[in-house]
């Protein structure tokens, strides 16, 4: 479908109730779970899109990838549909063009792994010129991080006042790991 078609769909969602929301996208899931097989923590559905709820995931990411989309040339899905329900978030969105590149790694050449370079140089550069909005290590709108790495339990931590500080923090961790 085309981004607008999207766009319509996620006007028309959006006036559904929130409870009937969720059983959509809960029984899009398992339509598309006969049909596809899971990639990572999302799951491929009818329509051309992909859900991806659960307690892990976060309102933040569809949030991130409007603003993503609306200020750089980064390719991004549409986001569908975000919200919250019970103690889920659900995140609908587009499909964009293209398979897992772990699927073609090992044919990857020499030339394609150039272009690939080329390419991912040109997104990062995009990503780099949207200004951060404060001077401050924190998550979307001045949150805590929800990051596995900064915290193996998953629980929000920071936010931190500087970069300098985010680094305390992070060599106190990895300190603490090592004893």
């Amino acid at each position: 479908l085309p981004p607008l078609a999207y766009r319509i769909l996620s006007i028309a969602v959006s006036l559904l109730p929130k409870s009937l929301r969720a059983k959509i996208w809960y029984a899009m899931v398992h339509l598309g779970q006969r049909k596809w097989p899971q990639e990572s923590n999302s799951q491929r559905i009818p329509g051309g899109m992909y859900v991806k709820m659960g307690t892990f995931t976060r309102l933040s990411e569809g949030e991130i990838m409007r603003h993503v989309g609306s200020h750089t040339t980064v390719p991004v899905p549409v986001v569908v549909d975000n919200f919250i329900y019970g103690d889920w978030t659900y995140l609908v969105m587009s499909r964009l063009p293209g398979g897992p590149l772990l699927a073609a790694y090992e044919s990857i050449t020499p030339e394609v792994e150039h272009f690939l370079s080329v390419q991912l140089s040109r997104i990062l550069a995009s990503l780099r010129t949207v200004p951060p909005p404060s001077h401050r290590v924190e998550g979307w709108k001045g949150t805590p991080v929800y990051c596995e790495r900064l915290r193996l339990d998953a629980t929000p931590t920071g936010p931190w006042n500087s970069v300098d500080e985010f680094h305390e923090a992070l060599m106190w961790r990895a300190r603490k790991l090592l004893l």
